[in-house]
């Protein structure tokens, strides 16, 4: 990953990116989906949906930065007005997060 991401000034980067990175249903049947964040070594912010469709909200990942050799993080818990991830920063350590969603 840090060897492609040297390499990408030199890539010819695409015109278009994927909608959506991820998707998670929780049991609540919510939807929650990671949008997009091309090269941007941070973290996907996630918008959140009831399973009508309609808008809850948006977690914003702030301040996970994903430089170096850390990974995505994962998410512990789907909460109900929050997200609880663990991730490492470059250094290796583990950090746990408690992310709101905000309306």
């Amino acid at each position: 990953a840090d060897r492609a991401l040297r390499q990408a000034p030199a890539m010819e980067l695409p015109e278009r990116w994927p909608a959506y990175t991820r998707l998670q249903v929780d049991a609540r049947n919510r939807v929650w989906i990671a949008e997009p964040t091309p090269l941007s070594g941070q973290a996907a912010p996630w918008a959140v949906f009831d399973s009508t469709g309609a808008l809850l909200g948006r977690v914003e990942t702030d301040g996970i930065s994903l430089a170096g050799s850390a990974a995505t993080p994962v998410v512990l818990e789907w909460g109900n007005q929050e997200v609880v991830v663990r991730y490492f920063d470059t250094d290796g350590a583990v950090h746990v997060a408690i992310l709101p969603l905000r309306r």
